[in-house]
């Protein structure tokens, strides 16, 4: 799987420049540069920085920022959440709950939790949703749909940048492809959808 790091990496040898020579260019410390390529987010202060970091690294590469933040949002580990706690207040008279009730109440509320965090996790662990519609002209193929707003999709191992709701519009000429065109999402997990057409 590309990583924001394998993308900024590659432009960088592509160009044949040093860690060096970006590091003087973003005015970044090469030991963060490092980390960004090799994925390495505990030597990274926070998100909001790694994310700085990137736009600046792509923008000296000549990588698209919108893509290289897109995949960082994927492979950034998230924060553990803060969840406030709610006081229940109980009005009226106090109800006496015989034996029978208070265990039927546990083993609801137990169901409740064990069927949230299964959902929870099927969905983590299955591949993202994938619609695909291709519309060609002469010289250029229209690709467009929409998978899960917090995947990543590549077409023919090219990043494509998706909107706030999943959906997507990418063109790409004829000339550039094979007997086939390959558009593939890839969720949080690691899991993906691959979705193959040839190309007329």
């Amino acid at each position: 799987m590309r990583t924001v790091g394998t993308v900024l990496k590659e432009a960088r040898v592509n160009l044949g420049w040093s860690i060096d020579k970006i590091s003087r260019d973003t005015k970044i410390k090469e030991k963060f540069l490092i980390a960004l390529e090799e994925s390495r987010w505990a030597s990274l202060p926070n998100f909001s920085v790694a994310s700085g970091f990137v736009r600046s690294y792509a923008q000296t590469v000549g990588v698209e920022p919108n893509v290289t933040l897109a995949l960082l949002r994927r492979d950034f580990p998230e924060s553990p959440k803060e969840f406030e706690k709610q006081e229940i207040s109980l009005s009226g008279r106090p109800i006496w709950t015989p034996r029978a009730t208070l265990i039927t109440a546990i083993s609801l509320s137990l169901l409740i939790i064990f069927g949230y965090l299964i959902r929870q996790y099927l969905l983590f662990v299955a591949p993202p949703p994938l619609e695909v519609q291709i519309t060609p002209s002469e010289t250029q193929l229209l690709i467009s749909g929409k998978t899960a707003p917090t995947a990543t999709l590549e077409v023919n191992r090219h990043p494509v940048l998706l909107e706030k709701d999943g959906t997507f519009r990418f063109e790409i000429d004829k000339s550039d492809l094979g007997e086939k065109i390959e558009i593939k999402a890839t969720s949080r997990s690691g899991k993906s959808k691959t979705i193959e057409k040839p190309v007329d």
